[in-house]
Formats: C-alpha cells, structure tokens, sequence
C-alpha cells in the first residue's frame, strides 16, 4: 500500500512541477499534501496527519486556490512558462531522489494495522499547556503580531 501512496505523491509532484497551468499545479499540490497525510498514519504520527490535513490541505490550499481564482484573468499570469531543455537536469535529479525516496519508504518498519496505536495527541497537548507553555504563547504572540504586519501592509493605499 504504501508503494502506491509514494508513487502517487511522485507523480503529483511531477504533475506539480512540470505543467504549465497554475491551477494544475495547486491541485497536484492538493494531492501531494494528501499522499503526506497518508503516509504519516502509516508512520503512526496522527497529530502530524491531523496538523498536514488541516492546515496545509485544507486551510493554505484553499487560499491558494481562492488567491488565483480571484486573481484577474490573463493568460500570461496564469501559465507558468516551462523550459523542458532547461528542466531535464532537474528532472533527472528528481527522479533519482524519487527512487531513494521509493526505497526508502518501502524498507520503513510501518504500524501494524492489528495491533491498535496510542495516540500522541493528548501527549503532545498536555507538554504545550504545561512544559512548553511559554514558548507556545510566544509563538502564538509572534503569529498574531505577523498577520497584523500583513494585513496592514496589504490594506495601505499608495499616495500620488
């Protein structure tokens, strides 16, 4: 099952990188990210498969697909000029790293399906209340100080 899994995020991520349409490629990220969760409830890392579904599959995808569908139309900005001559080093380097990346994942010792997993999200939500308190609130601060940063910057009209 998970040779299927990794094939699929690899040929997401070809898809990803080499078309031209800029809607193609939010989409073939979708399914990476998908491919991602997959393989960490493989792993058995389920607040890692939770935070993948829910924040970068659900919540940036979605911006990134609302920020082209937006964005005003022009053939120009929403294809992505592609130089095959230019790329074929790099896709040859990718498709090395793929099947390192094949193998690898195959070798992995993954969760038995039988035996039922303990699940590390209560653990890790207890150490951010408790141990990491801290540096969770700081983090948050930091976020919340980054999102003022951008919205003023995006909402400041230019003066003529």
């Amino acid at each position: 099952m998970q040779f299927l899994t990794v094939s699929l995020l690899l040929l997401a991520l070809g898809l990803m990188v080499f078309t031209k349409n800029m809607v193609y490629a939010i989409f073939s990220l979708l399914l990476l990210m998908l491919c991602l969760v997959v393989l960490y409830v493989y792993l058995g890392a389920d607040f890692v498969a939770t935070t993948q579904l829910m924040v970068y599959a659900g919540g940036i995808l979605v911006l990134l697909i609302m920020g082209v569908m937006l964005a005003p139309r022009n053939k120009e900005k929403t294809h992505i000029p592609v130089n095959y001559r230019r790329n074929f080093g790099a896709a040859m380097i990718a498709l090395a790293l793929g099947g390192i990346l094949m193998k690898e994942t195959l070798l992995l010792k993954l969760a038995d399906v039988e035996k039922p997993l303990q699940a590390t999200t209560e653990k890790i939500a207890i150490s951010f209340l408790t141990e990491y308190l801290v540096a969770f609130e700081v983090a948050g601060i930091l976020l919340l100080v980054a999102l003022v940063g951008a919205s003023s910057i995006a909402g400041r009209k230019k003066c003529s």
